[in-house]
């Protein structure tokens, strides 16, 4: 609910969409003269820890990337392999006694196209990671990965998410979120 944002922009008040903005908020004239006035920090020491907080973000956030591309790359899309090799060769015996199942059909198409979805998201997030990665300056490689970074990520959830619903126990090679509920 983004209600709250609202109230909180009409009270003025401090409002970020991100962890690098709101890191980059210590950097304004405000903080450093109040960091510098309590004799906390200099306006360099802060600078200093800020940069190397951007980069803690952006190290933990790629891992992030790079562990749901190799975890979908390795796993999830072999899963989808097996399930569709099996779809086809059931759709294959179905057809040769007769039957044309429109069933198997919408199946495999569905599980084909997340297919396909998931490896042009991992191209994208692929060539996303190494723009990060060649970015010098920290706010920038940390706002990219807060931003369009979470969002290519998520994009590639959702599909996940989606395959999960279609694909066999038999060939999931991770526990479901029941299982995972269930086993608590």
């Amino acid at each position: 609910d983004a209600s709250w944002k609202k109230e909180a922009k009409k009270r003025k008040l401090f409002v970020v969409d991100t962890t690098p903005e709101a890191l980059k908020f210590n950097l304004e004239p405000s903080s450093v003269k109040l960091f510098e006035s309590l004799n906390i920090l200099s306006k360099r020491e802060l600078e200093s820890r800020v940069e190397i907080k951007f980069d803690s973000y952006t190290n933990a956030k790629l891992v992030e990337f790079k562990l749901a591309s190799d975890m979908t790359r390795r796993l999830i899309m072999p899963a989808i392999l097996e399930h569709l090799n099996d779809l086809g060769g059931a759709f294959a015996q179905a057809k040769s006694v007769g039957i044309s199942s429109a069933a198997f059909k919408s199946d495999f198409k569905a599980l084909e196209s997340l297919y396909a979805a998931m490896q042009t998201k991992l191209d994208t997030l692929k060539t996303f990671i190494e723009t990060v990665e060649g970015e010098k300056d920290a706010y920038k490689r940390a706002y990219q990965a807060a931003s369009k970074g979470v969002g290519y990520l998520q994009e590639l959830r959702d599909d996940v998410d989606a395959a999960e619903c279609l694909v066999s126990s038999n060939y999931w090679p991770l526990p479901s979120y029941d299982e995972m509920l269930l086993l608590i």
